[in-house]
């Protein structure tokens, strides 16, 4: 994909819409908990990274932008949920410490990419595109995991 940064900028607004616009999970959270909205956010996390490494391993900028959005999009509403199922649960078992409990959790969500950067760098040979085949394997494991 020979993408203008425009269009990578569009691609980041679209991760970050998904990321921000997580309702539904709340929904799933009041319905049926916590583990179901993470796993939920999960898979989406986990198919929108898996369907990005497919665009760029095989798709050879054959597939239309939007798809790509919608792919970013997958990706930043499954990380949302995650986050959401994650503050929602912690908030509830720590209510006398609520401040602390959302400062620690969004100083990590900040960091975790920077944490699943270096994992990526230091085990696996770095290669641009399986990185983001890295990632929709970790989404996996971990929402197995856990």
């Amino acid at each position: 994909y020979n993408l203008s940064q425009t269009k990578v900028q569009l691609l980041a607004l679209a991760a970050n819409f998904g990321n921000y616009s997580v309702l539904d999970a709340g929904v799933i959270i009041s319905l049926l908990g916590t583990t179901a909205a993470m796993a939920y956010g999960c898979v989406l996390a986990c198919s929108g990274y898996l369907l990005l490494w497919w665009c760029v391993a095989f798709e050879n900028g054959e597939l239309p932008f939007w798809c790509l959005a919608v792919f970013c999009f997958l990706y930043g509403h499954g990380c949302g949920s995650i986050d959401n199922g994650c503050i929602t649960e912690l908030v509830a078992d720590f209510p006398d410490h609520r401040g602390n409990v959302v400062g620690c959790m969004k100083a990590y969500y900040g960091l975790a990419s920077a944490t699943i950067a270096i994992v990526y760098y230091a085990i696996f040979s770095p290669v641009k595109t399986s990185f983001l085949l890295f990632l929709g394997i970790y989404s996996a494991v971990m929402g197995l995991l856990f």
